[in-house]
């Protein structure tokens, strides 16, 4: 209920600040605002920045975006967070990236021989089938 979704938030919010009070103590030693967070959509969205920040250059924002996609069943937060780079094309950025295949890689064409059970990921097949079943 309302009490163990709050319990969570407050939890997420205690690690966050945490991390965030050590990396950053050289240019402030102030909490995060818990109530600028206080919902889980916002919760999760300080705890993705939270993460670019701390990991940066590690790569591991990729997955973390493929993750969240995979979790919200849509990959609205990936091309949001990848159009803040800027792009001259941005109607084929989000167009290609609104599919879920597009955020997987293809098979190696010599792993689709080896592997009769493997197929192509769509994105980067013939077409034909453009769903994705996990």
């Amino acid at each position: 209920g309302k009490a163990q979704n709050d319990s969570l938030l407050k939890q997420a919010y205690r690690i966050v600040n945490v991390i965030n009070k050590r990396s950053n103590c050289a240019t402030s030693n102030q909490d995060i605002k818990y109530d600028s967070y206080s919902s889980k959509n916002l919760m999760a969205n300080l705890v993705m920045d939270e993460r670019q920040r701390e990991l940066m250059f590690e790569g591991k924002r990729w997955f973390d975006l493929v993750r969240r996609s995979l979790r919200d069943g849509n990959t609205n937060y990936l091309v949001s967070q990848v159009m803040r780079k800027g792009s001259d094309n941005a109607s084929v950025t989000q167009s290609k990236l609104a599919k879920m295949d597009a955020i997987f890689w293809p098979y190696n064409k010599d792993e689709l021989k080896v592997n009769d059970a493997l197929q192509q990921n769509p994105a980067f097949g013939s077409g034909e089938n453009s769903s994705y079943s996990r």
